[in-house]
């Protein structure tokens, strides 16, 4: 018998998303590659903004990760995808696949400062973000979204391992251990390879033999077999994200004039990347239906824009927008207009056009209109 998995978030009530410095400008460096990047540097000009609702099940999804210019807009519309220092990726990555991942893009960040000609002191002010690094964040999302549509019966296990994306998250199985031969030969055999490469150090040469070895007895497994996985790598990656969201005071100094001004200025700041963890975990304590839009197909909680006083619909809803429900309406009016131009340049009646559409008469007029109606 398999297994069943059941999902809550403590304590068990939704937190209003906080704000998240998004805005300023943002410029776009090495776009080709050429020097490690492409990097992506957020400059002045920030601001505290609440992400739209719902954002990563909408342009997460649909972002292109392959298409720089479109990140660049993604990041300084809504904010940097991801704290610095990866500090919402679970820390028992930290040994082997995340930082390997991180080394990789620390390596390619470090040749871009190498051949920097200008003041390397613009970048004590200002952070240079591999895109790199932002597609980790987009993948992560993606795959979280995947485990909860997973557990809520809108996609097959095989669904979510096809569609797998992220980089980070692995498990550990051991394999029947090699004989004392077998693991020397192994052994002898990576060590050549390692002198073939230039540039390694005694002490990196060291490392990498015995991370090796250890791999060979448990080697990395980086997707998912069987449904426990999924479960595994939700609990452990959204619990990283959510990990700024505790309670705590928030203190606001009155000026004279009556404004208002935070008095405590050095509370962490929230990352984007962690704002939108929170909403994925706010539909998982509401137990939130997934709707599919008719018109764009798009994946969806609540129609975004549409409501007043922030109350929303969330049954009998078939466009996420009502930009896409005006769309739809001009679509099946242009649809129906045409066909009842057609059925009256053959000669039907206004009666007869009505009850073929299942229309009443006075709406079929205004179709042919400026036909003239029999």
């Amino acid at each position: 018998m398999s297994a069943r998995f059941h999902i809550t978030i403590w304590p068990g009530a939704q937190i209003p998303v906080p704000p998240v410095s998004a805005g300023g400008e943002v410029e776009l460096l090495d776009a080709d590659g050429s020097k490690g990047g492409p990097f992506l540097v957020i400059e002045g000009g920030r601001e505290p903004r609440v992400p739209p609702e719902e954002l990563y099940l909408r342009e997460i999804q649909e972002l292109d990760v392959e298409d720089v210019g479109e990140f660049a807009a993604f990041t300084a519309k809504y904010g940097r995808l991801g704290a610095s220092g990866w500090g919402e990726v679970p820390g028992l990555y930290g040994n082997l696949l995340h930082s390997r991942v991180r080394n990789q893009i620390d390596k390619k960040r470090d040749s871009y400062f190498d051949s920097y000609e200008g003041d390397l002191f613009l970048w004590s002010t200002h952070d240079l973000i591999p895109l790199e690094e932002i597609a980790l964040h987009v993948h992560l999302l993606r795959d979280l979204t995947r485990v909860w549509e997973y557990h809520k019966g809108l996609l097959s296990f095989d669904d979510v391992v096809s569609s797998w994306e992220n980089r980070l998250w692995y498990i550990l199985r051991p394999e029947p251990e090699l004989t004392p031969e077998e693991e020397a030969e192994q052994e002898q055999a990576y060590r050549r390879a390692l002198e073939e490469e230039d540039g390694i150090g005694e002490e990196e040469r060291a490392l990498r033999v015995r991370r090796f070895l250890e791999e060979q007895t448990q080697p990395i497994i980086d997707r998912p077999e069987e449904p426990a996985d999924l479960y595994m790598f939700l609990h452990e990656f959204l619990a990283a994200g959510l990990s700024d969201f505790h309670a705590r005071p928030i203190i606001y100094k009155v000026q004279d004039d009556g404004t208002s001004v935070e008095f405590l200025e050095e509370r962490p700041q929230v990352s984007l990347y962690g704002a939108l963890c929170l909403q994925l975990a706010n539909h998982i304590v509401e137990e939130a239906v997934y709707h599919k839009c008719e018109k764009c197909g798009r994946l969806f909680v609540r129609q975004r824009g549409g409501a007043k006083f922030g109350q929303h619909r969330m049954k009998s809803v078939l466009y996420c927008s009502p930009e896409c429900a005006r769309a739809k309406a001009q679509q099946e009016y242009r649809k129906n207009k045409s066909q009842a131009t057609r059925y009256a340049k053959e000669g039907l009646s206004v009666e007869a056009i009505a009850a073929k559409m299942d229309r009443d008469m006075e709406q079929v007029r205004k179709w042919i209109k400026p036909r003239e109606a029999k």
